[in-house]
């Protein structure tokens, strides 16, 4: 699920009686009215296409995609911007490829990958634009917020300010492992690290801190001072961790008094 304001959007399934095959079902609940809305559904009966999403939400506007199911030419999708406001659905580039598949939005620009370039849509004038270029190892996972845009690319860190043009290159941290899933709110990067860490890049110090453990997680997000992954959420700011049922205080953080999170 993605959330955004009073609006969840998730996934789902309902049975289809022609096709007596499940369809994908992509649903909006509003946390003011408690109600429920369908929003896309897609029967793969027929072309071998079926939904998948809902990838990222800012505002009035979501990303889905379209992908390829097995028989019609497995590993590819097209990838979807849908307004809230009108219905509207609009195509923002296809064929990409699905093991390599990311995108994420932010207020008028959407970020992707096609496992070789990493590429931001302008939802206003429609244009992409390429913005990762000479990487021999190819381009993922994207986040952008304001005018910064990262990505990974053989386990490093790469960091785009798209007002300058300027880009910073973070190498992964000693210890033989990568930096992987980087996401971005404000001034923090967070992203998964050297196992079982992961750590934590401030824009404005240019420090990078090593975060808390947090297991095997793959997935990473931040926003203020809340870190999370699959398995944990820490508090940037006091080092709680919290995660499995229990609250736990990491090494160089003292004695914390603790409590559950609702």
């Amino acid at each position: 699920p993605v959330i955004y304001g009073d609006t969840i959007l998730f996934a789902g399934t309902e049975y289809n009686t022609t096709s007596n095959l499940d369809d994908g079902v992509i649903y909006k609940y509003n946390k003011v009215t408690k109600e429920t809305t369908k929003l896309l559904q897609k029967d793969s009966y027929y072309d071998g296409k079926n939904l998948r999403g809902p990838h990222d939400i800012y505002n009035n506007k979501f990303l889905y995609s379209i992908v390829l199911s097995a028989g019609y030419g497995l590993g590819y999708e097209d990838l979807y911007v849908y307004d809230l406001n009108d219905g509207s659905q609009n195509i923002i580039m296809a064929h990409l490829p699905s093991s390599s598949f990311f995108a994420k939005i932010y207020e008028n620009k959407v970020v992707f990958s096609d496992g070789t370039h990493i590429y931001m849509y302008d939802l206003d004038t429609k244009v992409n634009k390429l913005i990762s270029t000479n990487l021999a190892n190819g381009a993922y996972n994207p986040d952008i917020y304001g005018d910064i845009i990262i990505w990974e690319s053989s386990g490093d860190l790469y960091i785009k300010n798209l007002t300058s043009e300027a880009v910073i290159t973070l190498q992964q941290p000693a210890g033989g492992n990568y930096i992987l899933n980087p996401s971005i709110y404000k001034n923090r990067i967070a992203m998964k690290g050297v196992f079982p860490y992961n750590y934590v890049y401030d824009l404005n110090t240019g420090v990078l801190n090593k975060s808390y453990k947090t297991g095997s997680s793959k997935n990473f997000q931040i926003y203020n001072d809340w870190f999370l992954s699959d398995f944990f959420v820490v508090n940037l700011t006091t080092g709680i961790r919290y995660g499995a049922g229990k609250v736990y205080a990491p090494a160089g953080f003292g004695v914390l008094n603790a409590s559950f999170m609702d």
